[in-house]
């Protein structure tokens, strides 16, 4: 069986006890091996390629079943330029840590606890010291290539960039996103590009997505602003993953009216989590804004960081900070350094009607992916 003949590791054949716990260790320091298993449609050698044992433990372990919905390391959304099921592209190393940590009863309770809460925290500002030394440029062009990047669009050549963390932040060319429906107010526009979730309630987020148990308004927002939002409020949840462009823009005109930073914890946003008894949005550190808009009423716009996310940087208002600062549609708010990381928007009661695709999908649920300035809803004032 596969226990008795694991008892050395595949990858690099050093004896080990616990073969399940070493492979998510190995996975992770031979990132290079694995993409070339993975991503190739390789193996590492013939001998390998010949035991089918090997090839369905790593299939299982890495990838597990395609289902909508599923909870699993597969994360599957619709393109809704294309409206085609697409395979989100995740490393497998990544995705294999995700599933041994969230989908493993014993590591979900690590998780629970504050051992592995500080264990991501101190990776994540470790992670981003790495990143802002010069010698993380290096694997700036390997990145676009796995992602599969389109290099056309970013403002500046590859060569600008000094840092891993500068190109992460990048900026696109003028025209590169374009604003729908510039002319009638009432458009709601995608703040970033993202796998969107609308949901006309927060009770039905919480119902079909966000399983942490103490996820409430309240909670969410830590602030004064939260009793505006508590009547059924319409949520979105824009989840952004690494290879997005990772600045946020405002998806109504109006006024920022407060700001609030929210300390916490740097949990992971991958699906696999949310959908766990995981608090992960109201545990995160976190920026909420609110906006005063003429066409949507009060909405609250919550940038939470995550996993190797250390920074939420607001780009608006300048020198003179973002508090009254008056936003446009589309106009950029700041940006997240490394990591995946989520944009949380909040709308009163019955004063947005988010468009019918985004709902439908976000009943299956689905993610359904957006970028900056698409419309994704109208406002129900006139």
């Amino acid at each position: 069986g596969v226990k008795s003949t694991l008892d050395a590791c595949p990858l690099c054949r050093q004896p080990t006890i616990a073969p399940l716990d070493h492979l998510a260790v190995c996975f992770d320091r031979q990132e290079a091996a694995i993409d070339d298993i993975f991503m190739g449609g390789n193996y590492l050698t013939e001998e390998f390629a010949s035991r089918k044992w090997f090839s369905r433990l790593l299939t299982w372990m890495g990838f597990g079943g395609y289902r909508i919905g599923r909870n699993s390391g597969n994360i599957l959304v619709q393109d809704r330029r294309t409206g085609r099921i697409v395979e989100e592209r995740i490393p497998t190393f990544v995705r294999l840590g995700m599933r041994w940590l969230y989908q493993n009863r014993v590591n979900r309770q690590a998780v629970d606890g504050q051992l592995l809460r500080g264990l991501f925290s101190t990776l994540t500002h470790r992670q981003g010291v790495r990143f802002d030394d010069p010698a993380s440029a290096r694997h700036i062009a390997a990145f676009c290539r796995y992602h599969e990047l389109d290099l056309d669009e970013i403002l500046h050549p590859l060569d600008h960039f000094r840092t891993f963390n500068e190109f992460f932040y990048r900026q696109l060319k003028p025209g590169a996103r374009q604003l729908a429906a510039p002319d009638d107010p009432r458009v709601l526009n995608s703040p970033a590009d993202s796998r969107l979730l609308c949901f006309p309630t927060v009770t039905a987020a919480t119902a079909l997505w966000i399983k942490g148990a103490n996820f409430t308004v309240p909670t969410l927002l830590c602030s004064r602003w939260a009793a505006r939002f508590q009547d059924a409020p319409a949520v979105a949840v824009c989840r952004l993953a690494p290879q997005d462009y990772h600045r946020f823009h405002s998806p109504v005109a109006g006024r920022i009216v407060d700001v609030q930073s929210v300390p916490g914890a740097y949990l992971t946003v991958n699906p696999m989590a949310v959908r766990q008894n995981l608090d992960v949005f109201t545990e995160n550190a976190r920026t909420v804004v609110v906006i005063e808009s003429e066409a949507h009423g009060t909405v609250a716009f919550v940038a939470v960081g995550a996993t190797m996310v250390g920074s939420v940087v607001l780009t608006v208002g300048g020198a003179g900070g973002a508090v009254g600062a008056r936003v446009e549609r589309m106009q950029e708010l700041g940006y997240f350094a490394f990591g995946g990381s989520t944009v949380i928007l909040l709308f009163e009661r019955g004063r947005v009607q988010f468009d019918a695709d985004l709902v439908e999908n976000s009943m299956q649920p689905l993610e359904t992916l957006v970028r900056v300035g698409d419309a994704i809803g109208l406002s129900r004032v006139d």
